[in-house]
């Protein structure tokens, strides 16, 4: 019966997802679960970290059976794993506030710049 409605492989992405954040939990490597995630998905062809933050604001509201809203999230100090495979220590890429606007899904990545303007990312 679950293979007439489910997505195919998805079961097994799904897994696959929890065992690398496991993994990642258990070698307290949290500060890079995204990479790990993205490993498990396919490697950097099927997708790439945007951004490492802090949630400091979501706001929803519920319109047609919709759940309209925006997450904003905070740059966190942290070491991006690109840094970690060239060796470096430069400061964090991740510095800025971005907005997600969302309708029952993410929509957009937007980086909210210091003159109020905002940028598609």
């Amino acid at each position: 019966e679950t293979k007439r409605w489910v997505v195919e492989h998805t079961i097994s992405q799904a897994w696959r997802i929890g065992r690398g954040v496991a993994r990642a939990r258990r070698e307290n490597r949290v500060d890079n679960v995204a990479e790990t995630i993205i490993d498990e998905c396919g490697g950097p062809s099927a997708g790439k970290v945007l951004w490492k933050g802090k949630i400091v604001g979501v706001e929803r509201m519920l319109r047609g059976g919709y759940a309209y809203g925006e997450c904003l999230i905070e740059g966190a100090d942290v070491r991006d794993h690109s840094d970690a495979v060239r060796g470096t220590t430069r400061g964090s890429p991740f510095q800025g506030t971005i907005k997600v606007p969302f309708k029952n899904e993410n929509i957009a990545v937007l980086r909210l710049r210091d003159d109020g303007k905002q940028e598609l990312q």
